[in-house]
């Protein structure tokens, strides 16, 4: 009994790791507290994200792979001056705002089809689709 309970949890972790997790917004909050998202958790690398509320990023944040989408409603913002996110080969659908003061992309893909915003410092080396707005006071890239 014990082998087959091995077994089986061993395979459900290895599966988790080679398809990744989800994580949907739930309600507007903090990106790192739990009840923001469906999973009961802050999401990692290699997640596939969706934001449809009012995320606020409260700590700067490195995402790695996997996907960030924003949806029509889903905001995405920070909570302080000089908060920093970095989003490395990670495949980014902003499909509504996206508002924080120092943002990266590095490598990926991002299709920006609303409004990304009210940022210092923009660094921008990835595959750029604009079709909305992007309003910032310094970028590079």
């Amino acid at each position: 009994m014990k082998k087959v309970l091995l077994a089986c949890t061993l395979f459900i972790l290895f599966t988790i790791n080679i398809f990744g997790q989800t994580a949907t917004s739930v309600a507007n909050g903090d990106w790192t507290m739990p009840t923001t998202w469906d999973c009961m958790c802050v999401p990692l690398n290699n997640y596939t994200i969706t934001i449809n509320h009012n995320v606020i990023l409260n700590t700067d944040y490195a995402i790695t792979g996997g996907s960030l989408t924003i949806g029509t409603n889903g905001i995405l913002s920070d909570n302080a001056p000089l908060r920093q996110f970095a989003i490395n080969n990670v495949t980014t659908i902003n499909n509504g705002k996206i508002s924080i003061d120092r943002i990266a992309f590095y490598g990926g893909t991002i299709t920006n089809n609303d409004s990304i915003t009210n940022m210092n410092a923009l660094y921008m080396d990835a595959e750029m689709i604009n079709n909305g707005v992007i309003n910032d006071i310094d970028s590079l890239g």
